[in-house]
């Protein structure tokens, strides 16, 4: 016990079971949530944005439809080319991939502060 009370820092993911048995074990110990937990939690609320803006799309043909459905990885990129143009099948355009992914964002405002979040993350 006196060396379990030592322990200042936990590192763990964010299953809350983990939390309570943590802070059993080592009562004085601050819990830290990993960073890789904390970024897989934003993509994953991203996608679900990204998703419900596609629900709202009557239109299954228009430009912003398509590069949310095929191009959702574009999304999950830190740094997307906006240099480089390249051809995008179901476009079928050369456009960068900045180019791809503000076409989306200018659709929903909703998409684009999550994005923005995710990227500030």
């Amino acid at each position: 016990l006196a060396e379990r009370t030592r322990v200042q820092t936990v590192t763990m993911d964010m299953n809350a079971a983990y939390q309570t048995i943590i802070h059993e074990v080592f009562p004085k110990a601050q819990v830290v949530i990993d960073r890789f937990h904390i970024i897989q939690l934003a993509a994953r609320a991203l996608d679900q944005v990204r998703v419900q803006a596609l629900k709202q799309l009557d239109d299954k043909h228009s430009r912003p439809y398509k590069i949310m459905k095929t191009n959702w990885r574009l999304f999950h990129q830190t740094a997307p080319d906006a240099k480089h143009k390249q051809f995008l099948f179901g476009l079928n355009e050369d456009v960068t991939q900045h180019e791809t992914i503000d076409i989306a964002l200018d659709t929903e405002p909703k998409l684009k502060q999550t994005y923005e979040t995710y990227l500030a993350l």
